[in-house]
């Protein structure tokens, strides 16, 4: 073919597929190497070609072509083999003749510091879940079964900065990403696309807390009804009275017996539970204050500055209407049915860490298996001679404030001459389809793995960092871990 002929054939492909939507757009800055293609139009069989670099003239590009990817519909998702570069691309139909223009756009590096400088380690590569792939908090980034970094957050004007906080990233039903951002001051709560487009942002505007914030904190989940669930907090002002034998209490400001001397109103932290339809608008909620028994809130001598009974997550069983809030202080997670809001059962209700035959201690990141289980994280605290484990707990027959375990695994970590600390933060577990669990450790470790229900390990991987002085990867911990755990589930995030 002529080269006339041929710029002929480029310019009338041209004429009509720049009616047509091109993803990804001509100039597009990709913060991705995982990239969702749509080529509209076009009958029969046909290919997209990708070559690094960038090219105007057909030839050339022709010469430079490394990936050849069968397009069975308009739509498919490839993977590029590396971050900082431009890339071009077209289509060619079954007779080998280009479809289109030629196309051009730039996959960016990571510029967050700490996206460059940590990496997800894998020391068994996966027996099971070959296709999933990990969203990291502390990473800010999703990683294959190997490893290998293939997308990360970037950062979004007045949201999400190189310092931010970012916890609970994980994906949506709908093919979404959500998250909470911590930046500055300001706690957001955000639904995201792919390409980094806010969706949804929770307004923040104290309307349950009664303050200037809602403080949102921990877990965001976007329900099967298109709701948001997340975890706040509201200050509430309380009494600090001591009676003549020197023993102190705390009492709602409002409430109570006459003040004992000496008496000061301070704000204490009591945990919510918000649900936000998609225009922003409290549709429910559930306060802690409002479960408030001042019985429970005995401290005595000088304990006045620690009272937070940290609500670290909750988790809601949308098809049963119970809303299971846990508490890591208290080692306690209540059951609340919805939309009363009554407290159903307390469990763990009494237990302290120090009690070594708890069945949970400073526990996190709790859900409900497809039985209708319990499951969490229980840092088990309460012998930190032991690793902390992943359990699934049954109501006991006839007594409902008891929990009975049914199954647990303690993963042997290598404590490398760590001590674990006397406070447990972060961990997280989540069942999948076949009842294995995909877990993260919490602090002091930095592990993720599969472990099946025979308690065989699938897949496991360590998060690291490069300390520069040293010249060495040194293990470190994070907040939480998702997974995604298919192709099909992946093609809905990258195509969406």
């Amino acid at each position: 073919m002529s080269r006339l002929a041929y710029s002929l054939i480029l310019l009338l492909c041209t004429s009509v597929t720049c009616r047509a939507q091109i993803v990804p757009a001509e100039g597009s800055k990709l913060t991705y190497r995982l990239v969702g293609f749509s080529v509209p139009g076009g009958n029969g069989q046909r290919t997209l070609e990708i070559a690094e670099g960038t090219y105007n003239n057909i030839y050339e590009f022709e010469q430079r072509v490394a990936i050849h990817e069968l397009l069975k519909a308009t739509h498919c998702m490839v993977l590029l083999p590396a971050f900082g570069r431009d890339y071009t691309w077209s289509c060619k139909g079954a007779d080998g003749k280009p479809q289109g223009a030629l196309h051009h756009f730039t996959v960016l590096n990571p510029t967050n510091p700490v996206a460059l400088a940590n990496r997800i380690n894998v020391t068994q590569l996966p027996l099971a879940y070959k296709d999933a792939h990990v969203f990291s908090d502390q990473n800010r980034a999703l990683y294959d079964m190997s490893g290998n970094m293939v997308w990360f957050l970037p950062d979004i004007e007045g949201l999400i900065d190189e310092k931010s906080d970012i916890r609970d990233l994980k994906m949506t039903s709908r093919g979404t990403i959500t998250l909470l951002s911590k930046t500055g001051t300001k706690d957001f709560a955000l639904e995201i696309s792919y390409d980094g487009k806010v969706l949804w942002k929770g307004p923040d505007d104290g309307k349950v807390s009664g303050g200037t914030t809602e403080g949102y904190h921990h877990v965001l989940t976007r329900l099967n009804n298109g709701h948001y669930m997340v975890c706040g907090t509201q200050q509430v002002k309380m009494q600090w009275r001591k009676d003549a034998a020197g023993d102190s209490s705390l009492w709602l400001a409002e409430k109570g017996p006459g003040v004992m001397s000496p008496a000061s109103t301070i704000a204490i932290p009591f945990a919510t539970v918000i649900e936000y339809d998609t225009k922003g608008n409290v549709v429910w909620s559930w306060k802690q204050s409002d479960d408030f028994v001042k019985e429970e809130q005995q401290h005595h001598k000088n304990i006045r500055a620690k009272f937070d009974d940290h609500q670290n997550g909750f988790c809601f069983d949308e098809r049963n209407k119970m809303l299971y809030v846990s508490f890591r202080d208290k080692s306690e997670i209540l059951k609340i049915n919805y939309p009363e809001g009554r407290t159903m059962v307390r469990y763990g209700y009494g237990q302290t860490p120090a009690n070594s035959d708890a069945l949970f201690s400073e526990q996190h990141s709790i859900g409900i298996t497809a039985r209708g289980e319990l499951y969490l994280y229980n840092n088990n605290i309460c012998n930190l001679d032991a690793p902390p484990t992943i359990e699934i707990l049954r109501d006991a027959s006839g007594t409902p404030a008891k929990l009975k375990k049914i199954w647990e695994y303690a993963y042997p970590v290598d404590m490398k001459g760590m001590k674990r600390p006397p406070v447990a933060n972060w961990g997280n577990v989540t069942e999948l389809p076949d009842g294995a669990m995909f877990v993260s450790t919490g602090l002091p470790y930095g592990n993720l793995f599969i472990v099946s229900k025979d308690k065989k390990i699938l897949w496991g991987a360590v998060l690291q960092h490069w300390n520069d002085s040293a010249k060495k990867w040194d293990d470190i911990s994070q907040y939480r871990a998702s997974i995604i755990i298919s192709k099909k589930q992946l093609e809905e995030l990258v195509l969406h």
